[in-house]
């Protein structure tokens, strides 16, 4: 390399040369004022940080702790009935795979939790974050350890406990290779409020380093203790425990400090779980002359290396500062590589935009759980209104509050399934109404919380519900029947969400099916008792049914609907007049021996569908459907002339005439007697009582809407004279037919 003398006179030379010099000067004192202050002294003030960050490791500790509680609670305080029957252990796999999504969500960020194990005592189903596993399978092939099995658990978790925390433990994943092992931490949630056992299992490598452990001094050590003063971590394999603990006193709820030998023994205990954490730490150096030596040894050699670093550094830098402006977003030959540097900045700064998404959507999470516990408790203990207490500033928008659940029935063209739109529902809700927060509660319904100031604002957000409703009919809620239920006004205080939550369940209830209003004020919910319930008239539908008659049938359940109409009932006084009529009908197709399992699938379908009927069209549709669906089945069946449906529908169409045994074994093919058991075994009634039951209900019905006389009914009814017609009206009606014709 050949010099060019003329640069060492350029004053930008001799500038950056300065410089340098004076890194190196500043370098050189403060290594001087080190040495001069002694090692000692130095390691005093290394042994002060080293406790601050052992109290804040412990502090770190803490802070996870009360995170995986806080994510046991809201696992346990998710909405689904993954367990149907808890006693058997009935699983609904529909709800498990929803909550092991959700599981997920909520473990995502905590990169120290292995795993999160959800089971009942009765099932032998686990649901853990990435989907659902037998439990044996689960800790047999992935959490292998002797102790610490399957039986273990669900033994354990069998009978009421609190959070309990496991030991450290190696466990073993079975591969198809090889074997490897884990070292885990487990903690088990408390089963007082939920019937569903949540297992933590914990990375103690992760852990140690989301606390930070590898920044304390070296040779520093900890051991934890659990409430019952158990080990349940040790970082020094070779640490005597039984010898510190005699030291110690544990018992005793206060900071201790002792020192033996070499190292310095610290008790600390914890505000939030009683965790007791034993610090060992050394207070001296062995060997200070030689580290004393060392250290003026490695200062003298800085110096001089500095020095020459400097010069050098000089007479490249001065070239490189000419170019720098042409390196700033590409590459020069031996220059710095600007965009790689802007790129890793962008990508941290997208990495903390995740960060920050991921803690806003835990933070949402648990504000909805907390706020879902709150209403479900008439009367909230002190551990609800605190969990609650730190989101009042986010739930609480007003003075005061109405609560609003806005239900999605689906339609015919609905998906049976729908995504979260909470965030839409809340945008369209607070371009209205302003202070709105809205919540999830299952797939198709929402509770929408409204802030308001004055109680003159209730009238004015009902009536942009009302507008709301149409813009989301044609929008985010396309394909579906939007429904809204709003509660009374509430001051803004924790004891008051219950109620408004209740008064809301109320609205669906005892909403008025006359009503086509989707939105529902409980203000104007009017109770009522006159409901419209003819049995014979849907014993008349049912006969009817039988004989093919689908449009008479059709005609008598009208009018029991619309006599209900009429006395403005509520929907859930309907759903039993409704259901009654369905199960009278649904008796056809027992009768003609159609598959159990035929009938249960349409037993389904009409519930399903009257579950999603708002008004009284969607009610009438489903019963029409029912009945086509029963006449379908039971055509086929009448080929065969012994069935049930066969002498039904033949009793219905010629019960005028002179009916008997005889004769109804002559239509069969069958015996008189063959008939009479065979009648009576699937009818539960023997012939003559089933067949003038079939004549008087007609007989009533003639009475009751013409003007034939007495005889003249009891001869178009079959029986042979007006005496035989009246006796046996009244023997099973109570009175003769001119009596019941007088009350008609």
């Amino acid at each position: 390399m050949k010099l060019n003398i003329s640069l060492f006179a350029s004053k930008d030379l001799i500038k950056i040369f300065g410089a340098l010099l004076l890194v190196v000067s500043i370098l050189f004192t403060s290594n001087y004022l080190v040495y001069k202050n002694s090692l000692a002294s130095v390691y005093s003030q290394v042994s002060e940080n080293n406790k601050l960050l052992v109290k804040n490791m412990i502090r770190s500790f803490d802070e996870s702790f009360k995170d995986i509680n806080d994510v046991m609670y809201s696992i346990q305080m998710l909405p689904y009935n993954t367990w149907k029957s808890p006693n058997d252990g009935t699983v609904d796999l529909n709800e498990a795979n929803r909550m092991y999504k959700d599981i997920g969500k909520l473990t995502t960020s905590f990169d120290y939790i292995e795993e999160v194990v959800v089971f009942h005592k009765y099932s032998n189903l686990a649901i853990t974050a990435v989907g659902t596993i037998a439990m044996d399978e689960l800790f047999r092939q992935q959490y292998n350890h002797k102790t610490y099995n399957s039986d273990f658990w669900k033994s354990f978790a069998g009978s009421p406990h609190p959070l309990m925390v496991f030991p450290a433990q190696m466990y073993s994943k079975i591969g198809a290779v090889a074997n490897t092992q884990h070292n885990l931490l487990v903690v088990l949630g408390s089963n007082l409020l939920s019937d569903q056992n949540v297992l933590v299992l914990l990375n103690m490598d992760r852990l140690m380093q989301h606390i930070y452990q590898a920044a304390m001094m070296q040779g520093t050590s900890l051991i934890v203790l659990d409430q019952d003063q158990s080990v349940i971590l040790n970082t020094e394999a070779k640490w005597d425990i039984v010898e510190a603990l005699k030291d110690l006193n544990v018992s005793k709820n206060i900071e201790t400090t002792w020192k033996k030998k070499d190292f310095e023994y610290t008790l600390s205990k914890s505000d939030y779980n009683e965790f007791t954490y034993i610090i060992k730490a050394p207070y001296k150096f062995a060997n200070m002359k030689s580290v004393t030596d060392t250290n003026r040894l490695i200062i003298v050699i800085a110096i001089v290396c500095a020095v020459l670093l400097s010069a050098l550094l000089s007479y490249y830098l001065f070239k490189s500062v000419r170019s720098i402006i042409l390196q700033i977003g590409g590459r020069d030959q031996g220059g710095a590589n600007f965009r790689n540097i802007v790129t890793g900045i962008m990508q941290i700064q997208q990495e903390n935009e995740s960060h920050k998404a991921q803690m806003h959507f835990i933070r949402a999470e648990m504000r909805k759980s907390a706020f879902l516990h709150m209403l479900q408790n008439d009367s909230p203990s002190e551990e609800a209104e605190l969990r609650l207490e730190p989101y009042n500033a986010d739930i609480f928008l007003g003075k005061n509050f109405i609560l609003a659940a806005l239900h999605l029935l689906p339609g015919p063209n609905s998906e049976p399934s729908r995504g979260d739109i909470t965030s839409e529902i809340q945008e369209g809700l607070q371009e209205r109404l302003g202070r709105t927060v809205v919540f999830q509660l299952t797939n198709r319904r929402y509770l929408a919380m409204i802030g308001l100031q004055q109680p003159s604002d209730r009238d004015h957000a009902l009536r942009q519900l009302s507008s709301y409703v149409k813009l989301a009919q044609a929008g985010v809620c396309k394909d579906y029947t939007l429904v809204i239920a709003v509660s009374r006004l509430y001051p803004s205080l924790t004891a008051n969400c219950h109620k408004a939550y209740q008064e809301l369940a109320d609205c669906f209830i005892y909403r008025n099916i006359h009503s086509e209003d989707p939105v529902i004020d409980y203000h104007a919910i009017r109770f009522t008792w006159k409901v419209y319930f003819p049995l014979n008239e849907i014993e008349r539908a049912s006969s009817c049914l039988v004989s093919g008659n689908e449009a008479e049938c059709m005609r008598i359940i009208d009018d029991i609907l619309i006599g209900n109409l009429r006395r403005h009932i509520h929907y859930h006084q309907l759903v039993p007049v409704v259901k009654t009529i369905f199960y009278y009908l649904i008796k056809q197709l027992e009768m003609s021996g159609i598959a159990a399992k035929e009938i249960l699938a349409l037993e389904l379908e009409f519930n399903q569908k009257l579950e999603s009927a708002y008004h009284y069209e969607a009610t009438r549709d489903a019963l029409l459907h029912a009945i086509r669906v029963i006449m379908d089945k039971t055509k086929r069946d009448h080929k065969n002339k012994l069935n049930p449906a066969y002498v039904a529908n033949y009793i219905e169409n010629n019960y005028m005439d002179n009916l008997h045994l005889d004769h109804m074994a002559e239509i069969t093919g069958t015996s008189a007697k063959y008939f009479s058991n065979y009648f009576k075994k699937n009818f539960h009634i023997n012939f003559v009582e089933y067949l003038n039951t079939v004549r008087l209900t007609h007989a009533k019905d003639l009475l009751k809407n013409t003007e034939m006389s007495v005889a003249e009914i009891g001869e178009k009814t079959g029986y042979s004279n007006a005496s035989t017609f009246t006796s046996t009206f009244r023997k099973y009606w109570g009175g003769s037919p001119s009596e019941y014709r007088k009350q008609c």
